[in-house]
């Protein structure tokens, strides 16, 4: 029986775009998936042959994303999305063994950072500032709505229901567990996107920046507050600050659940500490 051929040298890159076409494009998680892989590719070079790539390449990247300020949780996505990647090579036949992948970093859930209603305001005060006001909507849309970016990049027009009784709705369509969410539209997030609808129609997308350009200018925010150096303050912290409000006003961890979309349980029980209504049941059981 003649042998397999060997198949051809794939470099990072190819593999990479491999993976992403069959794998993320057109999914929810497709910006991410994007930017991460960019990422590894930068770090080991566009013309890095796949089978060249070894463990202390892995272990190098997971530090190189330590030492640049990523928390752990962020520096396990990325460096899975590299190894992913990898695996998908080797499924195809084109990587006959895969390097040892580094230990997950420990991730602390406890801490995230969230946005204080003062520096809520200093955010919109600087958009406003330099005339950028359907930013500031932005911002209190995601803090109300405890949106990903990835369901707000997506919002159409026609995806909101103001004026449905008794309450103001909106559906997200192409939420990351893969799921429509339709819910009821807090007054907040109401009142934030009005003054920005008044020239759109049904299908134009309610928000016209790119993942890009709103980082640019929350980031601009963040040096005029003087908060510059604070890496944990991030476009994804507008969810844990909805979550972290509706928690310390009691709402159940299920109902959070469902407000944001999350998949279990075990994804928002980092905000039971802000619940200080659950926590005094506990205690009067405890004492019981």
């Amino acid at each position: 029986m003649a042998r397999k051929p060997r198949p051809a040298v794939t470099t990072i890159e190819q593999a990479f775009k491999d993976t992403f076409k069959r794998r993320w494009n057109g999914t929810a998680s497709e910006a991410t998936a994007l930017a991460n892989g960019r990422a590894a590719v930068a770090f080991l070079g566009a013309d890095t042959r796949i089978e060249a790539i070894t463990s202390h390449d892995l272990d190098d990247y997971q530090t190189e994303l330590r030492d640049q300020g990523y928390r752990p949780a962020t520096v396990n996505k990325k460096v899975q999305c590299l190894v992913t990647i990898l695996k998908d090579s080797a499924r195809r036949g084109l990587l006959e063994t895969l390097p040892i992948t580094p230990p997950a970093l420990e991730e602390n859930n406890a801490k995230d950072r969230v946005i204080t209603p003062a520096e809520e305001e200093a955010f919109c005060l600087y958009f406003d500032k330099v005339g950028q006001t359907e930013a500031s909507a932005l911002l209190r849309f995601m803090i109300n709505t405890l949106a990903r970016w990835s369901d707000v990049a997506r919002l159409h027009v026609c995806d909101l229901h103001l004026d449905r009784q008794p309450r103001a709705e909106v559906t997200f369509r192409h939420r990351k567990n893969k799921t429509t969410s339709t819910l009821v539209l807090p007054n907040q997030a109401r009142q934030a996107v009005l003054p920005i609808l008044a020239c759109k129609l049904p299908n134009d997308l309610v928000f016209s920046y790119s993942y890009y350009e709103f980082r640019v200018l929350f980031n601009e925010a963040k040096a005029f507050m003087g908060l510059g150096h604070d890496k944990a303050l991030t476009i994804h912290c507008t969810r844990h600050t909805g979550a972290s409000r509706l928690a310390a006003k009691n709402c159940s961890l299920s109902l959070i659940m469902a407000a944001g979309g999350w998949k279990s349980l075990a994804n928002v029980k980092r905000y039971t500490h802000f619940n200080t209504t659950l926590m005094q049941q506990v205690a009067e059981m405890l004492e019981g």
